[in-house]
């Protein structure tokens, strides 16, 4: 009942679910339906044939270029005996060339493991050489991912267990020793980059925060970017560790740009 609710509200969703190719112009809303449709079948039990239409479904997209890598979570609830399967489908996407499919996965894997863990939760974690493909992402600089990449390994080292942290220390760390120089302002980049630098550097100091905080705060690669960060011009890395500045900085900054009224 609540698949065909969600249907009824989404009907650009439903119409890639029952007509097979992709139209073009379907393309953004059928993401951006996605995008909450995942939080629904990880809720709800899906009975075993609803849940294997929904796995062709997403191999479906998955072939037409469009990530349905976010319903993964869900699926591995209702069809526990797919859990290879949907495994194997999301590393391969984490290693896929195509950058919407390659960042789809990472951004499918984030609710994978949040979900996995909470309370009384009927989701089986993702297997570990998923949370090391992570690794090797952020390892390698992929511009596919980086950012998520990133994100999931501070979620690791925030809420992870032993194993996935061992499994990720080492590229992370290798990882955060590159782009430390990679990511200096004063260094060239390519002009589709530029937007991405700040970001980047928001989402490595995050990261760094977190394994400081679990004892990693002597490496070499950690210490740069905790040392790096006070002096970044960004109020919302100079400030990573106390958000909240970060928010006053930027109303400060923002009341100081308002144009003075003047007296007639």
């Amino acid at each position: 009942q609540a698949l065909k609710t969600y249907h009824k509200r989404n009907p650009c969703y439903c119409r890639v679910l029952s007509f097979g190719p992709i139209e073009s112009q379907l393309r953004e809303p059928t993401l951006r339906a996605l995008s909450g449709l995942h939080t629904v079948i990880s809720e709800i039990q899906i009975p075993v044939p609803i849940g294997e239409k929904l796995y062709e479904k997403v191999q479906d997209l998955n072939e037409s270029g469009i990530p349905g890598f976010g319903l993964i979570a869900g699926l591995v609830k209702s069809l526990p005996n797919r859990f290879d399967d949907l495994a194997l489908m999301m590393r391969m996407g984490l290693v896929a060339d195509n950058v919407d499919l390659a960042e789809g996965a990472a951004v499918g894997l984030y609710p994978w493991l949040t979900t996995s863990v909470e309370s009384d939760s009927q989701v089986q974690p993702p297997p570990d050489d998923l949370i090391r493909e992570i690794g090797v992402v952020i390892a390698t600089r992929k511009k596919a991912g980086l950012a998520q990449a990133l994100e999931i390994a501070k979620w690791v080292f925030d809420e992870g267990n032993d194993v996935q942290k061992e499994t990720i220390r080492d590229l992370a760390l290798q990882g955060l020793g590159s782009l430390v120089e990679e990511l200096r302002y004063d260094r060239e980049h390519d002009q589709s980059d530029d937007f991405d630098v700040p970001l980047l550097r928001w989402h490595c100091t995050h990261l760094a925060l977190s394994m400081a905080e679990r004892g990693f705060n002597d490496d070499p690669a950690v210490a740069r970017w905790l040392e790096n960060a006070k002096e970044d011009p960004l109020p919302e890395v100079r400030y990573a560790k106390h958000p909240s500045l970060a928010r006053q900085r930027k109303e400060a900054e923002s009341t100081d740009d308002e144009p003075t009224s003047q007296a007639e």
